[in-house]
């Protein structure tokens, strides 16, 4: 998909492929059912929010189901296809991990105009463009993610999102930044005595 495709439309027919309602807010976890990613505190937000629909993607020792909300649906694992229809169909992903770093999981949502709703400790770990996050504050979680919601990112600002995303983590530039740091380590090491 084109980053500039990213619209309510498009939105929409994601939603209706993939049986999704149309007219509530969808929050999207994808990742491992572990602690340190956040779940005690995903189910606390689900259980506040009845209203919002949360897909729950992955597996692990944790079981969403035993949760018993039904605003909570858990998808299991999905692959890259299947990841990026429900990313678009999503409003907003919810990693509120406190470990880790920054996950991948983050910059492929991005890459489809969602905006990721993170723990300020995992914005920090890249540390830029912070307008194109929502950063929560963990003693404030709920209450900062029920807000967004209200009144979330327009297509508008999730197109640049997209579009920043995609220039940010670029693998071909990537890919030419670590070989031209690995030529001047290289360079450095034989020129050394």
């Amino acid at each position: 998909e084109s980053t500039t495709e990213i619209t309510p439309e498009l939105q929409h027919s994601r939603r209706a492929y993939l049986k999704l309602p149309l007219d509530r807010k969808i929050a999207i976890f994808a990742g491992r059912f572990v602690e340190n990613k956040g779940l005690h505190e995903i189910r606390e937000i689900a259980a506040s929010l009845p209203d919002v629909l949360f897909l729950m993607c992955g597996s692990g020792p944790l079981d969403p189901t035993n949760w018993c909300l039904s605003n909570v649906a858990v998808l299991g694992t999905k692959g890259p296809t299947e990841l990026k229809d429900l990313f678009l169909a999503s409003d907003v992903l919810l990693l509120p991990s406190t470990e880790g770093g920054f996950p991948l999981v983050v910059p492929e949502a991005m890459a489809c105009g969602l905006p990721c709703c993170i723990l300020k400790d995992t914005w920090l770990a890249w540390g830029e463009g912070a307008q194109y996050f929502v950063i929560l504050e963990r003693s404030r979680m709920i209450v900062q993610f029920a807000r967004y919601l209200a009144s979330p990112m327009d297509f508008a600002i999730r197109r640049d999102l997209a579009r920043y995303a995609t220039a940010s983590w670029d693998w071909r530039r990537s890919g030419i930044d670590f070989l031209e740091l690995y030529r001047h380590t290289k360079k450095r090491h034989t020129a050394s005595p």
